[in-house]
């Protein structure tokens, strides 16, 4: 594995001493801010361990509505503008 940066190691000390700081033991600080570093540097490679999610399809009428041009069709603007 490569070598950490001088950024990840001044992030892990930071992070590890705000673990503590809440009460966590030396090991679980240690391995809270090993595994967000490595989680951040992992981000950075463009390494993702899970697949981007779907966008979620509205189900509700009134979002799918507005999701279609607020709902408003093109003879509904025609009509509207005949009528002034």
């Amino acid at each position: 594995m490569a070598k950490w940066s001088n950024k990840d190691e001044r992030q892990y000390k930071h992070i590890k001493k705000s673990v503590k700081q809440r009460g966590k033991s030396e090991d679980t600080a240690e391995e809270i801010a090993a595994r967000t570093v490595n989680k951040q540097r992992r981000k950075k490679a463009g390494r993702r361990t899970k697949p981007p999610k779907e966008p979620a399809i509205p189900t509700n009428p009134s979002k799918i509505a507005l999701s279609m041009n607020c709902g408003i069709s093109h003879r509904n603007s025609i009509s509207a503008v005949e009528a002034r």
